[in-house]
C-alpha cells in the first residue's frame, strides 16, 4: 500500500510533505494526506531510537523535535506535519522551563496535530464534555485544554495519561495486555458523566481503536487526527501557493514515499505491517542532537552524526 524509495529527486509535480513522529503512529495519517493531496510525496521521519517521548523531560523532547525539523527541512519539503502529539505539545505550549521551543526552519511551515484535532472535535460534542487520552507529557502540558480553550473556553475537557499504551503498541504485545492497559487508562474517563467525545491524543492509538471503542461504549465518539491534520496541511499548502511558487496540490502521478528511521528499520517495518498492514522499506538515519544539554553521551543514547 505504501512505498519506500531512496531517490531524493522529485518524481511528481506535487508537494513534498515531511511527517515527524516518534514511531509508527504518524503512519495513521498517511491515507488522509494522500486523499487530501493526491500524488504528494511523503518524507516520514520516525525517531524510534528515542521512543517513547512521553516520559522524557520537556526540554529534551523540544530538542529532539528541533533536530527532526532541521533534518526534514534538508529534505526539501514544502511543509512539515508534526504527527507526534508529545512533540507538538512541547512546541505549542510555550518554551520548556529549561529549554527553548523547537527550531522552525525559515520558510518551511510547520503544522501540528493538536490544534487541528481540537478544532475538528468542536462540532462533534453535544454535551460539552470531551475526554482526551494522551501521553504523560501531553497531559502535563495541558496541550489539549489550551487548544480547546482558544475555541470554546466553556468546554469540560478531561485528559488522562496513558503511559503504558505507546510502548505496548510498538512492541509485539499480546492483545490481552493491550486490553488491560486500555482498561486501566480509561477507568476514570468511563465514569465521567455526559462524556460523548474522546480524542485519541496520540497518533499511535488508532491502531487499537477497536479496543478503545469497546471500553468506552458506542455512545462515545472517537476522534482521530488524520482528517483534521490532512485538512490543515492542505490549507497551509494553499496559502503558500498564493504567496510563492510551490508544487501543485494534486497530481495523477503517484509520489514516492521515504521512511527514515533512527532505530531498527526491521522493527519499524514489522510494526507497520503488524498493526496497519503496511509494507514499508525504511532507511536508517542518524540525527545530531546537543547531547550536553541532557548529560547524554553518544555511547549512552540517542545522539549521533547526521547522515
Amino acid at each position: 500500500m505504501t512505498r519506500g524509495h531512496t531517490d531524493r529527486t522529485r518524481t511528481a509535480p506535487s508537494p513534498r510533505i515531511g511527517v515527524f513522529d516518534s514511531g509508527i503512529g504518524g503512519l495513521t495519517l498517511l491515507d488522509d494526506l494522500r486523499r487530501a493531496v493526491p500524488g504528494c510525496e511523503v518524507v516520514y521521519l520516525a525517531d524510534t531510537a528515542n521512543l517513547p517521548f512521553g516520559d522524557k523531560p520537556e526540554a529534551e523532547v523540544a530538542d529532539i523535535t528541533s533536530t527532526a525539523l532541521r533534518h526534514l527541512d534538508g529534505q526539501s519539503v514544502d511543509v512539515v506535519l508534526i504527527g507526534c502529539n508529545t512533540a507538538d505539545a512541547c512546541r505549542t505550549a510555550g518554551p520548556a522551563p529549561q529549554g527553548s521551543p523547537p527550531h522552525v526552519p525559515a520558510g518551511t511551515p510547520v503544522v501540528g496535530v493538536i490544534e487541528a484535532t481540537a478544532r475538528a472535535s468542536l462540532p462533534l460534542t453535544r454535551s460539552g464534555v470531551i475526554g482526551v487520552m494522551a501521553t504523560q507529557a501531553t497531559v502535563g502540558r495541558q496541550a489539549y485544554e489550551r487548544a480547546f480553550a482558544r475555541w470554546n473556553p466553556r468546554l469540560d475537557v478531561r485528559s488522562v495519561a496513558c503511559p503504558a499504551l505507546g510502548p505496548l503498541i510498538h512492541t509485539p504485545a499480546r492483545r490481552r495486555e493491550l486490553e488491560a492497559a486500555v482498561d486501566a487508562s480509561l477507568a476514570s474517563l468511563c465514569t465521567t458523566a455526559n462524556l460523548d467525545t474522546l480524542v485519541l491524543g496520540c497518533t499511535a492509538y488508532p491502531v487499537i481503536q477497536d479496543l478503545i471503542q469497546n471500553r468506552v461504549g458506542p455512545g462515545v465518539r472517537l476522534v482521530t487526527s488524520g482528517p483534521a491534520a490532512a485538512g490543515a496541511v492542505t490549507d497551509t499548502l494553499r496559502r503558500q501557493a498564493a504567496t510563492r511558487s510551490v508544487h501543485q496540490l494534486a497530481s495523477s502521478a503517484p509520489g514516492w514515499d521515504r521512511f527514515l528511521v533512527t532505530g531498527s528499520p526491521a522493527e519499524f517495518a514489522a510494526s507497520a505491517h503488524r498493526f496497519l498492514g503496511l509494507t514499508v522499506v525504511p532507511e536508517p538515519v542518524s540525527l545530531r542532537r546537543d547531547c550536553k544539554s541532557f548529560g547524554v553521551t553518544p555511547d549512552h543514547g540517542g545522539c549521533a552524526d547526521d547522515q
